[in-house]
């Protein structure tokens, strides 16, 4: 049996009891109460984290909890354990305690500039089950300069292209001016979000952009087979100044280098 910590004190709360059931119990779009079915296990949140036990490796579960008068989910996935794979796994998200990305990070030994004063920088991340995101991540390689403010953005758009969440400009403009190294930027508002792809949305305006880990690839790899609209990594709409799109509105056009990107 395998264990699995939560580390989601934004949803659920410190002195909460979550319980959790097997995923299949769950229905997003109907769901009210606790889900059907027997309960798995339990465990109370304490110091930010609650740490469940009994669990299957590589199987999905989803938290409960009423959260002041709100009945509060969260899907996960336990880790596979390492024997059930194969010789060369590939890591998963939860290996770095985030929701979603757009890569395992260890391939991004390259970097890729946010190009182009007023450009959404744009990147598609896959998200396997319906879940709650809080913050957008990144690795700043090359911190920006003299950033024009109010000017710069940073959201989160769901599979329509409607943007969904977007992070404080201020705290955008003083984190890319900011050390080198990990970017967390929290959403205005967490966001609930089903399971499909997801699209974070970047630019920049001032003198000199940010410059963020991305892998060395090149166009016709990173986008093969699909075109400018489906691209997984795309410039979309220009001369953006004090606020993001409420839809991304530009077809798209393929970019060389996909900018590592996570969530959580």
């Amino acid at each position: 049996m395998a264990t699995f910590t939560l580390e989601k004190p934004d949803v659920f709360p410190n002195t909460t009891v979550v319980k959790v059931y097997p995923r299949s119990s769950y229905h997003p779009q109907a769901q009210v109460g606790a889900p059907v079915g027997a309960k798995v296990t339990e465990a109370t949140m304490t110091s930010g984290k609650a740490e469940f036990t009994g669990l299957t490796a590589g199987a999905s579960y989803v938290a409960y909890a009423e959260v002041g008068g709100t009945d509060t989910y969260l899907t996960f996935t336990v880790n596979p354990a390492a024997a059930a794979s194969s010789s060369s796994s590939f890591a998963r998200p939860e290996a770095n305690g985030l929701l979603a990305w757009t890569f395992d990070p260890v391939v991004a030994s390259g970097t890729a500039i946010l190009a182009g004063a007023g450009t959404l920088h744009v990147i598609k991340i896959p998200v396997l089950e319906a879940t709650r995101i809080s913050n957008i991540h990144m690795w700043m390689t090359t911190k920006g300069a003299t950033l024009t403010a109010s000017e710069n953005g940073l959201g989160l758009f769901d599979q329509t292209r409607k943007l969904i969440g977007k992070a404080a400009i201020a705290s955008t403009i003083t984190a890319w001016e900011g050390s080198t190294g990990e970017v967390k930027l929290a959403l205005e508002e967490a966001v609930n979000v089903s399971s499909g792809s997801l699209y974070v949305g970047a630019y920049y305006k001032g003198t000199t952009a940010p410059t963020f880990a991305a892998a060395p690839s090149t166009i016709g790899v990173v986008n093969a087979n699909v075109k400018e609209s489906g691209s997984r990594f795309f410039t979309g709409d220009t001369s953006l100044t004090t606020a993001l799109p409420s839809t991304i509105t530009a077809s798209g056009t393929a970019v060389s280098k996909p900018i590592w990107c996570g969530l959580s």
